[in-house]
C-alpha cells in the first residue's frame, strides 16, 4: 500500500506542469493540422512554435494563433514551422477539442518581433492549472 500512495503521489507531481522540448527532439506537426503561413518567400521571418511535453492536457490539441487566426494544431512534443514578413504578431494559444478541452480559459497571447531571414522560436506552456500561455525558449 505504501508503494501505491508513493506512485500516485510521483505521478501527481510529474503531472503539475509542462517541460521544455528541445527544438531537435520535437516532432513535426502533420500536414493536415498546419493551416496557416506554411509558403516561404525570400526575406521571410521563420517563427517555429513547440509545444511542451507533460501530462497537463496532452488530451487536447493546443491550438497556435498568429493575429487571431488559427495556424495550427499541437500535441504534446510537437513543433510547427511559420514563414513570416518580418515584424510585429500576436502569437496566441488555447486548447482546442470537445468535451473538457472546449471548456479551457480564453486564449493567451504573446507578442513576438520577427526580423527578416531570422528564425524565433516559442513554445506553448501549460502549467498545473492547464493555463496555456507563449515564452520565448532557446533550447
Amino acid at each position: 500500500m505504501k508503494k501505491l500512495h508513493i506512485a500516485v503521489l510521483a505521478f501527481g507531481l510529474v503531472g503539475c506542469s509542462t517541460s521544455a522540448v528541445p527544438l531537435n527532439d520535437a516532432k513535426q506537426v502533420s500536414v493536415e493540422r498546419t493551416f496557416k503561413y506554411q509558403t516561404a518567400h525570400d526575406g521571410d521571418a521563420k517563427l517555429i512554435v513547440i509545444r511542451d511535453s507533460g501530462i497537463v492536457g496532452s488530451g487536447c490539441y493546443a491550438a497556435v494563433y498568429i493575429n487571431g487566426e488559427k495556424a495550427a494544431l499541437l500535441n504534446s512534443s510537437e513543433k510547427a514551422t511559420f514563414y513570416l514578413n518580418g515584424g510585429e504578431y500576436d502569437v496566441g494559444a488555447a486548447f482546442d477539442g470537445a468535451a473538457l478541452c472546449s471548456m479551457s480559459k480564453d486564449r493567451q497571447e504573446r507578442t513576438v518581433v520577427l526580423k527578416a531571414n531570422k528564425t524565433k522560436v516559442v513554445r506553448v506552456f501549460s502549467d498545473g492549472n492547464a493555463n496555456l500561455d507563449i515564452k520565448p525558449t532557446t533550447l
